[in-house]
């Protein structure tokens, strides 16, 4: 019950997050893209922690069998965010 629970409560966060990226302060200081690439990690937490889980359901698995599950989900929406914060640095290395 606490697993489902936690896992509304992570995606309620992520919906906040995206409804903050359309904020003018956050809009202001060009922060949009990385509150969106925040949204959907969070939004993708949920799914590579339950293929982690299932990637390590075998009786054999190990630790690395669930992070292997975990990362190969959540790589994407990771470079995602990076992505958004080094062009933020960018833009404000170039704007001071």
């Amino acid at each position: 019950m606490y697993y489902y629970l936690l896992m509304l409560v992570i995606i309620v966060i992520s919906i906040g997050l995206f409804w903050l990226a359309g904020l003018p302060k956050i809009k202001t200081k060009n922060l949009s893209f990385i509150m969106i690439g925040l949204g959907f990690n969070g939004f993708t937490i949920p799914v590579s922690s339950f293929i982690g889980i299932m990637a390590a359901g075998a009786p054999n698995s190990t630790i690395f069998d669930f992070l292997r599950g975990l990362i190969f989900i959540q790589v994407i929406p990771f470079l995602i965010l990076m992505i958004g914060v080094l062009k933020w640095f960018k833009n404000s290395i170039n704007n001071a």
